[in-house]
């Protein structure tokens, strides 16, 4: 396949009819992994997504890790890292047909919103409420068309040099966007010493996201990339991520079934297939 626009995308064996030989075509190059990188960049944090294009790896949020996230159809999220600010920057997309906002904390699991769990150091270890070894943000959509973040269950006092973050709700989207400070010791809380990681290529942190939904008074769940339990307590559980100049993942030109050509396969690419089901192109 080349990158070229004529005829159908999802015609992959050029027989001019997307059927079930395509499928096949599509199901054998299959890629959903995640690499673990994160490439060299910097977001400008304002919700909007259109500088995420190009150079970064998206990765579905597709594993329940709590209770039933029935009302969200599909969520996905990318990262990029920057040396100038020593911020991970994480942009977050989740479909969800049933919105509970509100205007602040209120619990963990009250309402709409994002998880992220960070180390600068990737140094592991249990972390209590002071935030010290890593840290865990809650971002979410407010009911006047803004958002709110806390640092850990519910600390309103963050410094908007260490979370940058903005959040849009169009239609059944949230959209979430963020820079997030490393830290090898964050003392915001305890006043104790703040020692900021100083990123560079090579290196690892630990991340992690996580989509949390309410869509009833007794109905929450959360979906995330992986399953390791206790993000919030243990950082041994947040995942590492070793930081690259580029995604290391495979060329977009490598899989056949790349249709949105952001260098992985996987549902985004099969929804594509699907409208495309059956659709014959015409002789001139």
């Amino acid at each position: 396949m080349s990158p070229s626009n004529i005829g159908n995308v999802a015609n992959l064996d050029c027989d001019n009819i997307t059927n079930f030989v395509d499928y096949a075509l599509f199901v054998k190059d299959w890629y959903g992994g995640n690499s673990y990188t994160i490439p060299r960049g910097q977001a400008t944090v304002d919700g909007d997504l259109s500088d995420w294009a190009g150079n970064v790896e998206w990765i579905e949020l597709d594993k329940v890790y709590s209770g039933d996230p029935c009302d969200i159809l599909q969520s996905r999220f990318a990262l990029q890292w920057n040396s100038d600010t020593d911020k991970i920057y994480v942009a977050v997309i989740v479909e969800d047909i049933n919105h509970v906002l509100l205007d602040d904390y209120n619990d963990w699991n009250a309402s709409d919103r994002l998880e992220l769990y960070s180390q600068g150091d990737a140094a592991g270890g249990d972390y209590t409420s002071l935030q010290e070894v890593a840290q865990q943000y809650y971002i979410a959509p407010n009911t006047n068309g803004g958002g709110w973040a806390t640092l850990g269950f519910g600390e309103p006092n963050i410094s908007s040099t260490d979370l940058e973050y903005a959040v849009k709700v169009s239609g059944d989207f949230i959209i979430y966007e963020a820079g997030v400070k490393q830290f090898d010791n964050y003392g915001g809380l305890s006043g104790g010493q703040i020692i900021t990681t100083e990123l560079d290529v090579n290196d690892i942190v630990r991340f992690d996201v996580a989509a949390d939904t309410r869509w009833s008074d007794v109905g929450f769940g959360m979906l995330s990339e992986n399953l390791m339990i206790r993000k919030y307590r243990i950082a041994d559980n947040i995942a590492q991520y070793k930081l690259v100049e580029v995604c290391n993942v495979p060329h977009c030109l490598d899989l056949k079934g790349d249709f949105d050509r952001n260098c992985i396969l996987n549902w985004w690419d099969l929804i594509i297939f699907c409208d495309n089901w059956l659709e014959q192109e015409q002789p001139e």
